[in-house]
């Protein structure tokens, strides 16, 4: 789930900000302003510098705080997030920035707290909700959860409706609603028929339930369009089990040992292969 928190913040701050991002804040105004004093010496109908772009500003110093975040740079990202906040405490971007980078230091009620306050600025943001349903499920707090998620899809201007599709699918999962995680994975696949994590998703319960044949057609639909990862993997280790595809057996094993030998789903494949040659 903080994977797809991730990539909620990133869709929503497109573009890449680099370390010189005070071009439109308070350092810029002062140099701005320098200069238009030398000017009006000898041009005394010179124009002054326009006011600091603030929001801009704040979702520059948001974007490189989120990236620096991600790269584990975490006193970085705390100042350039400390100065988003600093120059638009208003905007939500902000809030729930600061929010998932407390969620990330494990500082959970902190993490909450900005979260909630994100939602408080902007009751309506499909954004906030989204992000925070997302947290309160890695919390364990599902029914609160589906609640955001609901009301981040009930937003009309929201362009994202197949990451919270996804992560209500997921967080239902988490939760041993089965049939919920179906209808939340089958609407996210009606807006983007070649989603990866939805098709995957689908194709686990429908190997669960015997039906290899769907599990199998899930996932060549996923491999139509997304690259194999380890869930992919061993998903198709399963079904080339069941249906007696040796060669797919030993190439999706090959790659998930050699490739993902670390992951959970490898330690899941190790742990199956001895019970299945007893």
């Amino acid at each position: 789930m903080r994977k797809q928190l991730w990539l909620s913040l990133a869709l929503i701050l497109a573009g890449c900000a680099t370390e010189r991002v005070e071009v439109s804040g308070p350092r810029a105004q002062r140099d701005s302003d320098s200069a238009s004093e030398e000017q009006e010496r000898y041009s005394p109908d010179v124009r002054k510098a326009p006011e600091p772009n603030w929001e801009q500003a704040a979702k520059d110093r948001l974007n490189l705080g989120l990236q620096y975040l991600d790269k584990g740079q975490i006193a970085r990202a705390k100042r350039n997030l400390d100065l988003a906040i600093k120059y638009k405490p208003d905007l939500p971007e902000v809030q729930y920035g600061m929010g998932y980078y407390y969620q990330r230091v494990k500082e959970t009620n902190l993490a909450e707290q900005y979260f909630r306050k994100a939602i408080s600025v902007a009751p309506k943001n499909a954004n906030a909700h989204n992000i925070y349903g997302a947290f309160l499920c890695e919390q364990e707090r599902y029914e609160d959860a589906e609640d955001h998620f609901q009301d981040a899809m009930a937003a009309r201007d929201y362009d994202q409706q197949t990451l919270t599709l996804e992560n209500a699918g997921i967080c239902a999962l988490k939760a041993g609603e089965a049939a919920k995680a179906e209808a939340h994975f089958l609407r996210a696949l009606s807006y983007n028929p070649g989603q990866g994590r939805p098709l995957l998703e689908l194709g686990n319960l429908e190997l669960e339930r015997g039906q290899v044949l769907k599990a199998q057609d899930y996932l060549k639909r996923y491999l139509a369009d997304n690259r194999h990862t380890p869930r992919s993997l061993w998903l198709g280790i399963r079904v080339a089990r069941q249906t007696g595809d040796n060669n797919a057996y030993a190439s999706y094993a090959l790659l998930l040992t050699q490739q993902y030998g670390q992951s959970e789903e490898a330690q899941l494949f190790q742990q199956a292969r001895s019970t299945w040659q007893k």
